[in-house]
């Protein structure tokens, strides 16, 4: 049931709240209208048809995750840390745990091919070129910049 310190959202009676609290440990609607009390049908009416109801499921669905999503990014953290711990420690096996984990081609990635200084300036010139056309033709889409002496 809900926290009784918590404010009971608007529209929702305790039959509502007890479903609710079913249906978010993974309960049927047939084990969430046993538990509040009511027909099944009356549960899955309030599923599919009731603003309210569904509004407070989501929210409360959107609420577990987010708790979820902190712990398991917790547990990651001090799996890192375990993990670290071990291979500044020098331990073989869980540097080649960790190396099996890795995608091969991200352990090497070929640095850019260095750009040739000409290739630069071509690119700049084209630039320049492709500029100074589209400013002197405003029929083309251009600003109407062109200079009329």
């Amino acid at each position: 049931m809900s926290d009784p310190d918590q404010t009971r959202p608007a529209g929702l009676s305790d039959s509502k709240l007890i479903a609710i609290d079913t249906l978010l440990t993974g309960a049927t609607h047939r084990e969430a209208a046993d538990a509040a009390g009511v027909a099944r049908t009356t549960v899955t009416e309030w599923v599919n048809h009731r603003g309210e109801f569904r509004s407070e499921l989501e929210r409360r669905r959107r609420e577990r995750a987010a708790e979820v999503n902190d712990r398991v990014g917790a547990a990651v953290g001090q799996a890192l840390r375990v993990v670290t711990d071990h291979l500044d420690a020098g331990d073989l096996r869980a540097a080649l745990g960790l190396l099996r984990l890795v995608p091969p081609e991200t352990l090497y990635q070929p640095p850019p091919a260095a750009q040739d200084p000409k290739e630069r300036e071509d690119v700049g010139a084209i630039l320049r070129a492709r500029l100074a056309k589209f400013e002197a033709s405003p029929d083309q889409g251009g600003f109407g910049l062109a200079r009329s002496v």
